[in-house]
């Protein structure tokens, strides 16, 4: 009799152990779930943060742009009065205006030279500023893709087979949908920056390639993966159809 209460007394002992063993991985997981969401959910917050960052970089560039054409058009018309005084008949006052005008374009052409310069200087680092943002939204649409999907894929299949399943798939549609929007914000800022080069005569420095044209393309390649990647069988279809019955998601 003692000895089958000193043994109920050790499974007992043994399963409570088993159960707290049991909850307390239960918790560790949940909170691993619970951090992964939160990290991504901050690293889209900092894409549209610098997304938005970008944007004002770009209005300081067309800023910068339109103060660039009215001084260069300013130039203009120094340099078409400046050769009408040259061709005019030569006399000691219109000596004296040439000198004056001849400075004064000096002093305007110096000006444009060094706003060139920093128009140049902005829009390598819009350049660089692009690539760096594209560099982060591809790293994280390769998380979502290729572990959170993945794995939401992976244990719909062991649902299948009677493992518990709880679907998040409602949040990672949410994650895709701002990973599309912050690629397509992207690829715009990008053909704006584009654009906005074509406006003045900007020529890259020898050993700095223009990241511009490739990281357009990126950004397209981008977005299409992201499109194919997400055509998902929401629920598996069970052996006898049911008419009028959606299985799949589409998230775009």
């Amino acid at each position: 009799m003692q000895l089958f209460t000193l043994i109920r007394s050790c499974l007992a002992a043994e399963m409570r152990l088993l159960n707290a063993a049991g909850v307390g991985n239960f918790n560790g997981f949940s909170n691993l779930i619970s951090n992964s969401n939160a990290e991504i959910l901050q690293k889209i917050n900092v894409l549209r943060n610098r997304t938005q960052s970008t944007a004002e970089d770009i209005r300081k560039m067309e800023e910068e742009l339109e103060s660039f054409a009215l001084q260069y058009h300013e130039c203009q018309k120094i340099t078409a009065h400046l050769q009408q005084m040259i061709t005019q008949q030569n006399s000691q006052i219109s000596n004296s205006n040439a000198t004056k005008l001849q400075k004064q374009k000096e002093v305007v052409e110096a000006s444009l030279n060094q706003k060139l310069a920093a128009l140049l200087q902005l829009k390598l680092a819009l350049g660089d500023k692009l690539k760096e943002t594209f560099q982060l939204v591809a790293q994280l649409q390769t998380h979502v893709l290729d572990e959170e999907l993945i794995k939401w894929k992976r244990d719909q299949q062991l649902a299948g087979n009677g493992a518990n399943f709880k679907s998040n798939l409602d949040t990672i549609q949410e994650w895709c949908e701002s990973l599309a929007e912050l690629i397509w914000l992207n690829r715009q800022q990008t053909k704006e920056v584009e654009r906005l080069k074509q406006r003045v005569p900007m020529v890259d420095p020898p050993v700095v390639a223009d990241v511009l044209p490739h990281l357009l393309q990126e950004f397209t390649q981008l977005l299409s993966t992201l499109v194919t990647s997400t055509f998902i069988i929401e629920k598996q279809p069970p052996q006898v159809m049911k008419k009028n019955t959606r299985y799949v998601r589409y998230f775009f």
